[in-house]
């Protein structure tokens, strides 16, 4: 977020809240303009999608809409991008720490980072798309780029950090499992050396007899 100059940070903010806020007086939007959005992102890239249950078997992204578990994530996906939107304001440290968190939740989506860039594509497409050029100029198009690299690059950052804080604490439980099989191998030796040591004791007392 540092990267971005604070003025121009505003001023895209500005242009996405005022073309989100269009987009939202579609009827039914959630699932209009989701459906749109990932039927253009699997047409850009349709060997990505099989990774998720309503992917497989799908021929173009027109077939997407004919599945009901698709489109309930599909509005979803919106709801949570709607969130995201919303938090965008002047409090910049902030909203990161809410976007690294979210890209954290979408991990649980099997959203991965090759899908991000799908996304931003499709999503100014359908933007521009839904709202024509009066409501979605130049301007516009430049501002979601620059808000969706932030939201995205943000996104990826949490997601990533999880994954780092997994492997590090996978290689701190590593690391436990092996001291605790040294515990282990040491207990079973002092006990073999005990019981090494009780004949020899018996038969000491034996010749002591």
């Amino acid at each position: 977020m540092k990267h971005i100059i604070q003025h121009s940070y505003f001023e895209a903010v500005a242009d996405v809240n005022e073309t989100w806020a269009k987009l939202k007086s579609i009827k039914n939007y959630r699932e209009d303009v989701g459906v749109a959005l990932f039927a253009r992102m699997f047409d850009f890239a349709p060997a990505v999608w099989s990774a998720f249950p309503w992917g497989r078997g799908i021929k173009s992204g027109s077939d997407l809409k004919e599945n009901k578990e698709f489109v309930a994530f599909a509005r979803r996906f919106m709801g949570m991008l709607d969130m995201a939107i919303d938090m965008l304001g002047p409090d910049m440290d902030m909203v990161e720490e809410e976007l690294q968190r979210l890209g954290i939740v979408h991990i649980g989506y099997g959203v991965m980072p090759k899908h991000y860039p799908l996304m931003g594509k499709a999503l100014v497409e359908v933007l521009e798309e839904k709202l024509g050029s009066r409501f979605f100029s130049k301007q516009h198009h430049e501002s979601w780029n620059t808000m969706y690299t932030f939201m995205s690059v943000s996104m990826m950052q949490g997601a990533f950090q999880l994954l780092v804080n997994a492997q590090t604490k996978a290689e701190q439980l590593e690391d436990e499992l092996q001291e605790l099989k040294i515990q282990k191998s040491d207990a079973v030796l002092v006990k073999k050396k005990k019981q090494d040591r009780i004949p020899s004791l018996t038969s000491s007392t034996s010749s002591s007899c």
